[in-house]
């Protein structure tokens, strides 16, 4: 572990240096996701190969989840944007959160039997939601762009749903074969409501926000209630915050 602490500042800049150059050379993409990828599977796996649990293994797998469906979620979105400062702001976005969720990861690999703590649940919910608004912007912008199918829409949605989900119950400590049921009930009213969406005159960014917004209410609701904690006053809560910003995104959107 004495040289581990180095990795969550040197990774960051390397991915940082990967992004740049996918950036500046587009043909790229996949050389610099694949290295990016590379570099954060190596820190991961220094953070806790050294570490004697029966969790380690399993440990390792889970926490991959995250910075992968990130840092592809974010390049796709990327292809989309022509503002080079939106780009920029959004790679050193990127960097941030991959610095901080590494540095959490590490924080918790040195004691892995309890690992999990409020510190690791709200980096994943915040990065989850990230990773659902990136994802599904840029699948509805490249059905807009190349004029795609709406089933193409759902196969390519299908799998992030079901990742960010599963990786919520990691990050929570919820059992997977309990929360399976909750997944698939989840995942089977996003993928209606992207079908929907896809319908409605509105950007890919918009499209992307909405959808987002409806993840956030029905994972709010799985976490509460598979966690034993929901109540009235936070089904109100959830309620009125995906209403409220559902329609101040309709009233201020530009439509097409």
């Amino acid at each position: 572990m004495k040289y581990n602490r180095l990795l969550v500042l040197i990774t960051p800049v390397g991915v940082l240096i990967l992004l740049e150059l996918f950036i500046i050379k587009p043909k790229l993409i996949y050389l610099a996701l694949g290295l990016a990828f590379i570099l954060v599977t190596f820190t991961l796996w220094r953070f806790i190969k050294d570490v004697q649990s029966e969790l380690r293994k399993l440990y390792f797998i889970n926490s991959l989840v995250l910075p992968t469906l990130f840092l592809v979620s974010v390049s796709s979105f990327l292809i989309l944007l022509s503002s080079k400062l939106l780009v920029q702001l959004l790679v050193l976005g990127t960097v941030v959160f991959i610095y901080v969720y590494l540095r959490t990861i590490y924080n918790h690999s040195k004691r892995l039997k309890v690992y999990h703590n409020v510190t690791l649940e709200n980096v994943s919910s915040f990065g989850n939601l990230l990773v659902f608004f990136f994802a599904s912007s840029a699948v509805y912008g490249l059905q807009s762009f190349l004029n795609l199918q709406i089933w193409i829409i759902i196969l390519a949605i299908m799998p992030i749903i079901f990742l960010v989900f599963y990786q919520l119950l990691w990050a929570y400590k919820i059992n997977f074969k309990f929360g399976l049921v909750f997944i698939l009930i989840g995942s089977v009213i996003l993928i209606e409501l992207a079908w929907s969406i896809s319908f409605l005159p509105l950007n890919y960014i918009v499209s992307g926000l909405v959808l987002a917004i409806c993840y956030y209410g029905i994972a709010g609701f799985i976490r509460y209630y598979l966690t034993g904690i929901l109540n009235k006053k936070a089904i109100k809560l959830y309620i009125a915050t995906i209403i409220i910003s559902i329609f101040l995104i309709f009233l201020t959107a530009q439509w097409l």
